[in-house]
């Protein structure tokens, strides 16, 4: 980019000036004051970070699996290229809140030194002696007494505090349309709240529909396949989780089959304007009226080497949104990385290819977002023991490139439940020990910058059997 040395190393100054002047203005571009809100927003997000370290040098685009997917609830079963994989109060680990300051009164002023009071004294001249006063000693005893009180004040808040305050769980799930389109009992519900707090999930991806061919969301297979069939469910499941769960975070999971129905010579999809502003009004719609938290973008298949039109569809989505609402998107695992030592697949090994996403695309989403959520499975590996080295290396991958920005999104990984696909997923490879083995080795080997890993996600609620749930609380939870 223009100003830098090293052609390699991305220029966070200038992709910020890039967002504030778009190379082509249309009449739907944001005023002035929008974009820099926009700016102010990135620069308060990375402020105590330094510049990102250079990007490798490789930048193709992953290789994407076969579309054999997981089983799937009957409506989400239309969008299957490829298994998908805190309220707008943030719960990252590396943002955590400062701790409460030491509170001390006010200083008195000193003690005025020169001539004491004259006392009183009788006739006889045997005047009333009163013992004099150490101004410093009963100063520091007030000020000793003033700090047992603040303390004793902070204890008692603090206390308070953690009885009526709402958990905040930074882990996880994915929730099918037998939620959000079927009719739940409020006692269903909070049987799912339950289950969910359990396990420490405060995050719930629930669906809503996928963008179909001719720019139309979806709705149920069995009827006219329309949105508008179905959003009176999907408000309904908004209102039962917030009553039930208020302290959690629902999202809603918008599919986006990304070469539907292109023709050669057409437009990629989320090159063509009209698609990328018909995904940012619908997430508008989900979080101003419906009453979602934010969104999370499931975009599939998403090379790099369309990084613009992703990076403008993700603009245009803030925009709808507000600031408040939170915006997650779904990114493929690094299926195989330039460093030749982690392990890969039988293709990769034998086309030698590289396909990966570079360290500057990673962390441009980053400032763009509030949570990436890394789809760590359909590896295509044949073994446990490259499995979990592989998602070692996609965790500490993430962690790095997030983490050196300091203030980017929170970065969550993909745990699967889902049972045999083909040979792009086999569950006695790619399961809830294996992959969770993968995300620990992974943040211990990122070090500091692990603080950006701040939780792991199942994908999906209608695969976890009891077992499954069982094996998440022992080796994730330490149950």
């Amino acid at each position: 980019m223009a100003g830098n040395t090293d052609p390699n190393e991305f220029d966070l100054d200038a992709f910020l000036d890039s967002i504030d002047k778009p190379q082509a203005p249309t009449d739907d571009e944001p005023t002035a004051a929008r974009a820099r809100r926009a700016r102010q927003r990135i620069e308060q997000r990375r402020k105590g970070g330094g510049q990102p370290d250079p990007a490798p040098e490789h930048s193709t685009a992953p290789v994407m699996p076969p579309a054999d997917v997981p089983a799937r609830p009957p409506d989400i079963e239309a969008f299957s290229p490829l298994a998908p994989a805190q309220p707008a109060e943030r719960r990252r680990l590396r943002d955590r809140p400062s701790m409460i300051g030491q509170a001390s009164p006010s200083t008195p002023p000193a003690a005025k030194r020169g001539r004491q009071a004259a006392v009183p004294r009788t006739e006889g001249g045997a005047g009333l002696a009163l013992p004099k006063l150490n101004l410093r000693q009963l100063s520091l005893t007030v000020y000793i007494a003033a700090a047992v009180v603040v303390f004793v004040g902070v204890v008692a808040a603090l206390a308070l505090f953690s009885r009526d305050a709402p958990v905040s769980f930074p882990n996880g799930v994915w929730l099918g349309s037998e939620w959000s389109y079927d009719s739940r009992s409020d006692v269903e519900v909070a049987g799912l709240v339950e289950r969910l707090k359990q396990h420490r999930i405060g995050t719930t991806y629930a669906y809503v529909a996928y963008l179909k061919g001719d720019n139309a969301w979806s709705g149920r297979r069995a009827g006219e396949n329309i949105f508008e069939e179905v959003q009176g469910a999907v408000g309904g499941f908004v209102g039962q989780y917030r009553i039930a769960y208020p302290e959690g975070q629902l999202l809603g999971w918008l599919g986006i089959p990304n070469d539907l129905d292109v023709q050669a010579g057409e437009p990629y999809r989320i090159n063509d304007p009209a698609v990328r502003e018909e995904i940012a009004r619908m997430s508008g719609r989900l979080v101003n009226d419906f009453g979602f938290d934010g969104v999370i973008l499931n975009v599939e298949p998403m090379p790099e080497r369309d990084s613009a039109a992703f990076i403008a569809l993700l603009q245009a989505v803030r925009r709808e949104m507000g600031e408040d609402g939170r915006l997650a998107v779904t990114m493929f695992a690094d299926i195989a990385p330039s460093d030749m030592t982690v392990p890969r697949n039988q293709r990769a090994r034998e086309t030698n290819a590289v396909a990966e996403y570079s360290r500057d695309f990673k962390q441009r989403v980053a400032l763009l977002t509030d949570e990436i959520m890394v789809m760590t499975y359909n590896s295509s590996l044949t073994t446990a023991a490259d499995y979990v080295e592989w998602v070692a290396y996609q965790t500490q991958s993430y962690a790095e490139a997030v983490g050196a920005l300091e203030s980017g999104a929170d970065v969550v990984m993909g745990i699967p439940t889902y049972d045999d696909q083909g040979t792009i997923h086999l569950a006695a490879v790619e399961n809830v020990p294996s992959a969770i083995e993968g995300v620990q080795r992974g943040r211990q080997r990122a070090g500091e910058r692990a603080l950006a890993i701040t939780g792991v996600a199942i994908y999906a609620e209608w695969t976890t059997s009891a077992d499954e749930w069982r094996l998440f609380e022992q080796f994730w939870l330490g149950g």
